[in-house]
């Protein structure tokens, strides 16, 4: 299997270089064409008519064909010096002397072309000679660096775009990591609290216990199906959340209300899986098993006006520090943060007059399938 793997990886990295060369190779050929063909256009030789002389053409073809056939040997020096991989401020100076002495040589393989589109009866000094050179070398050092910059940035924006992938990528992961570390500590939280209703029935009550047992059957399989998810509509949340509170309600019979409210609107909205359910066991665990006469847990939620998701839970009784260090709601707000970004969050508030704790949690609205 893993040599099997290997293998399908090698043509990948094949197509990938094809795919580089024949890139290189075109622009190479079209820009030094396009030079050329700019200059035939610029500087027609009118006293031949329309066509084309062929000893114009033949000193064209040598200047830009050789200038092609030296970009491409100065390519495998910046290559050879790994100046692709390096940040443009390392290099620049040294790219400048290299094409320098590159327009240099190019205006020395070009001498007798230049020379000879100069008219016969001219008379040039061996100054005029020199400017003329001069000149050439300044065009050609120009074209030159013009070519290496573009060379040296064009690998430099994929070398940044391939940061930026490899960033998110990385980033993605981390969040996964996290997500997957949260869901370990909640699922386990969680299973200790049904347990611990299955255990308070056994001995009492042994037909309501086997009820209680399928009840967890079906929580433990939804919260397997919701394992490897990252979001999951409010509708198939809300069944895990049912079964809870029939497993709950077999312990606390009347003591335990349920009110519940969800907008037809929200109930195709994603959330982070375990979301309401955490808040639901929390109002239970620190509310209604706190109160001789229990009460009711109310659950809704509804759309705000500024495009969030808006869940509230509300139970009779007061705030008080979490036996078990607050575990749940702490890992509801991480996984909120980490799904949600800035726009979600979640707040607990305690009505003193009424004696009544409002848990708020805002998402923002997400109704695609998330992979």
């Amino acid at each position: 299997m893993i040599r099997r793997e290997i293998l399908s990886a090698e043509p990948v990295g094949r197509a990938s270089r094809h795919h580089g060369s024949w890139l290189y190779w075109m622009c190479q050929i079209g820009g030094w064409s396009a030079l050329w063909l700019a200059e035939v256009v610029e500087i027609p030789d009118l006293t031949s008519g329309p066509v084309y002389p062929l000893k114009l053409f033949l000193s064209h073809l040598t200047f830009y064909g050789s200038a092609l056939f030296l970009t491409h040997g100065w390519r495998s020096i910046i290559l050879h010096l790994g100046w692709k991989e390096k940040p443009l401020r390392a290099v620049w100076w040294r790219a400048l002397l290299g094409t320098a002495a590159l327009a240099c040589i190019h205006c020395a393989l070009n001498t007798g072309m230049m020379m000879a589109e100069l008219p016969p009866d001219s008379g040039i000094t061996p100054v005029v000679t020199l400017l003329i050179f001069g000149t050439y070398a300044l065009l050609a050092w120009i074209e030159f660096t013009a070519w290496t910059g573009i060379y040296l940035g064009y690998h430099a924006y994929v070398q940044l775009q391939e940061l930026r992938v490899s960033h998110e990528r990385e980033e993605g992961a981390r969040k996964s990591a996290e997500l997957q570390a949260l869901k370990a500590q909640i699922n386990p939280h969680f299973l200790f609290n049904s347990l611990n209703t299955v255990r308070s029935l056994i001995f009492t009550e042994p037909t309501r216990a086997g009820h209680a047992v399928t009840h967890l059957s079906q929580i433990l399989r939804a919260s397997l199906d919701t394992q490897q998810e990252a979001l999951i509509p409010i509708a198939r949340e809300m069944e895990l959340v049912s079964s809870y509170l029939q497993l709950e309600q077999l312990r606390h019979e009347e003591r335990l209300k349920v009110k519940i409210t969800i907008s037809p609107d929200t109930i195709d909205c994603l959330i982070p899986p375990f979301a309401i359910q955490t808040l639901v066991e929390n109002a239970i665990k620190h509310g209604i098993d706190h109160l001789p006469a229990g009460g009711e847990v109310c659950i809704e939620s509804h759309s705000t006006e500024c495009g969030s998701l808006k869940i509230r839970i509300t139970n009779p009784g007061v705030l008080r520090e979490p036996s078990d260090g607050g575990h749940g709601l702490a890992n509801t707000r991480e996984r909120l943060r980490l799904l949600g970004g800035e726009t979600a969050s979640l707040v607990l508030f305690e009505d003193s007059a009424c004696h009544m704790i409002h848990a708020t949690l805002l998402f923002p609205i997400i109704r695609r399938a998330i992979p």
